[in-house]
């Protein structure tokens, strides 16, 4: 019976500590590079992403601005944005 909760146990501990090992920015020009492939906007992400996958899945980035395809005044600046999909409409 304990190798059951040892396992449970070794799980919750990875899905706590492997985001925080994985430096998260280095993605920042790929999310970047496909906001302006699908909406044609420039984003930019001045402060860190920081991905949290308990007790919900969350992504935030922060120090966000976007702005038109000519580089015109940003439409939109906040001091961060977060994204967390809902689970439960997945499982089908």
């Amino acid at each position: 019976m304990r190798t059951p909760i040892a396992i449970v146990a070794a799980l919750l501990a990875a899905l706590l500590i492997v985001p925080a090992l994985v430096q998260w920015n280095g993605y920042k020009q790929a999310i970047v590079a496909l906001v302006r492939a699908r909406t044609g906007q420039t984003l930019s992400i001045d402060g860190p992403l920081t991905l949290r996958l308990l007790p919900r899945p969350e992504m935030t980035a922060h120090a966000v601005r976007l702005s038109g395809p000519a580089g015109g005044p940003a439409w939109l600046e906040a001091r961060a944005v977060g994204l967390r999909p809902a689970l439960w409409p997945l499982r089908s």
